[in-house]
């Protein structure tokens, strides 16, 4: 073989070499390409999953209200008044996951009832019973054939216990002492809520199963006794068989910033800033839970009430009790 042949021969083999190389490169490169897309695609997924859940679980909206409610030594502050969470199912991919609630939803978290085109309200009274207020209270309620719930407190006219219950209103635990050393420990609570139970069942020879803490969940007054408390308070009593209740529509029956100072002592809040309150943190809620006091100063609430009823009827809303299985009412929890 000539030198020109060898030479010739040589080209050749070297460029079949390199054929066979670049193909080779091509194949590996294609595989590599294919299980990326693969790898992204699983991971995507995932990603924008977990971000609508986390969207959903902390929807909020502002009240619709022209009063704006603030803070004082029952009304808890920052509250919206209508937060949503809700269960989240997935099902991309060839799996699925469902988040939904064991317990109470939004237990810590802000959760009041989506609307659904049945109107219910559910008229609550904080701090009594009383002699000058709660027996107004029951005489409106019976008038226009209402029932509503009290939290009642235990250093108040507990004789009253028997005329709430027998009338078919309900009654729930909301302090013994209404003192905010209840806060300082977890003990501290249940012990006050044990003892305020025991009266309860005394009373009436129930137990009640629904409570509303002092201040609500939403409190800041806690922080000042003992950090996270509510936190732990919120779980604790629903594993203890509670279901507990803030509200939705606050009264602002017992906000200072809509009272009269005269001497150094205030006033009641006007009847029609009651009625307006109510009324207008109504507007656009099916399911509202109503924030009232029926303690001896709260005059002006019972006053108020009838026109309370007679606006709510207007707006379509019947009346019903709190139970442990009634919807939930949770505002955000603070400490």
């Amino acid at each position: 073989m000539n030198s020109k042949s060898m030479t010739s021969t040589l080209i050749a083999c070297i460029a079949v070499c390199l054929v066979a190389i670049i193909a080779m490169t091509v194949v590996l490169i294609n595989g590599m390409n294919k299980n990326d897309t693969s790898s992204v695609d699983s991971s995507g997924t995932s990603t924008i999953d977990t971000a609508d859940t986390s969207s959903q679980n902390s929807t909020s909206s502002q009240d619709s209200s022209s009063l704006i409610s603030s803070s004082d030594i029952e009304t808890s502050s920052n509250v919206s008044s209508k937060e949503s969470s809700s269960s989240v199912t997935s099902s991309k991919n060839t799996s699925s996951i469902t988040s939904s609630f064991t317990a109470s939803p939004g237990v810590g978290s802000a959760y009041y009832p989506p609307n659904d085109g049945d109107k219910v309200a559910y008229l609550t009274f904080d701090d009594g019973p009383s002699t000058k207020v709660t027996t107004k209270v029951l005489e409106t309620l019976e008038k226009y054939n209402v029932k509503a719930t009290f939290f009642v407190v235990g250093t108040s006219n507990m004789n009253m216990l028997d005329e709430i219950y027998n009338a078919g209103h309900a009654i729930g635990l909301h302090s013994n002492t209404h003192e905010w050393n209840i806060y300082e420990s977890t003990d501290n609570y249940f012990a006050d809520l044990n003892a305020l139970s025991d009266k309860v069942y005394e009373k009436v020879g129930v137990r009640s199963q629904i409570i509303r803490f002092p201040g609500g969940s939403s409190n800041t007054v806690s922080r000042k006794r003992c950090e996270g408390i509510m936190t732990k308070l919120v779980q604790m009593v629903e594993d203890e068989g509670y279901a507990y209740f803030d509200w939705n529509v606050d009264s602002n029956d017992a906000n200072t910033s809509y009272m009269e100072k005269v001497d150094g002592k205030y006033l009641p809040v006007p009847k029609s800033t009651i009625v307006k309150s109510i009324l207008n943190n109504a507007q656009g809620k099916d399911k509202i839970c109503v924030l009232m006091h029926d303690i001896g100063a709260k005059t002006t609430t019972a006053e108020a009430l009838p026109e309370v009823i007679e606006g709510l009827r207007n707006m379509g809303y019947r009346f019903e009790v709190l139970t442990k299985d009634s919807p939930v009412f949770h505002q955000k929890v603070q400490n």
